[in-house]
């Protein structure tokens, strides 16, 4: 189909308040928060792994719905036996406040290689930048092209990962630090402002509308 006759309408997020840059640097959480499949379990056994000398701690929230979800989520508990007993992660199922997630993470995880059964861009990272949470993500579409927006606007929101496993924890553990943080933590907040407010939705459907209803008249 020619690019002409494609209009891209970004889905939106209800505004709120994002945290203060310095703030979310200083959390020293990571958060996967989607589906979980034994693809992203390895992914998320190597980061636990990376970021222990760090410090920092890894909430995985997943909705036990996913195909392979069960078989998975045990050989998390296996691998990640020791980190879950001790806290420094955490394995939980159904969230009933994910904005308490957000307000103590540092940074959001995209784990996985697809979006089945979602819309293309998950608003779970979505509300999470609008909060000022940045985004790491395995550099795969759909979901990457929410930094490929972000780059377009002068905006770095967070990273694009390899999907390897290991690859992906190293690329992870290699910048979560506070100065990069702090600066995707600004720039996630006004990413989603900018490109993912029910604002700029709403124009872009009366701008479509428009068109069309122009065309019409011709």
């Amino acid at each position: 189909m020619p690019e002409s006759k494609i209009a891209t309408i970004r889905p939106a997020v209800a505004a709120t308040a994002a945290d203060h840059p310095s703030e979310v640097a200083g959390r020293k959480r990571l958060l996967y928060a989607g589906d979980l499949d034994g693809e992203i379990a390895a992914r998320l056994v190597a980061l636990a792994r990376a970021t222990a000398p760090s410090g920092w701690s890894l909430t995985i929230a997943c909705r036990p719905k996913a195909e392979g979800d069960a078989e998975a989520r045990a050989g998390l508990q296996r691998d990640l036996a020791g980190d879950l007993a001790s806290g420094r992660v955490e394995l939980l199922a159904e969230v009933a406040d994910m904005d308490a997630l957000y307000r103590r993470s540092a940074l959001q995880l995209f784990a996985a290689t697809h979006t089945r059964k979602k819309v293309d861009l998950p608003l779970a990272l979505l509300e999470g930048l609008a909060r000022g949470v940045p985004a790491a993500i395995v550099d795969v579409s759909p979901a990457a092209e929410l930094l490929h927006v972000g780059h377009d606007a002068g905006l770095r929101a967070g990273l694009a990962a390899p999907a390897e496993p290991d690859a992906f924890a190293r690329a992870i553990a290699e910048v979560v630090h506070g100065d990069t943080v702090a600066s995707w933590s600004e720039h996630a907040a006004a990413l989603a402002a900018r490109e993912f407010s029910l604002t700029q939705m709403a124009g872009r459907y009366d701008a479509l509308y428009s068109d069309l209803e122009s065309k019409r008249r011709k």
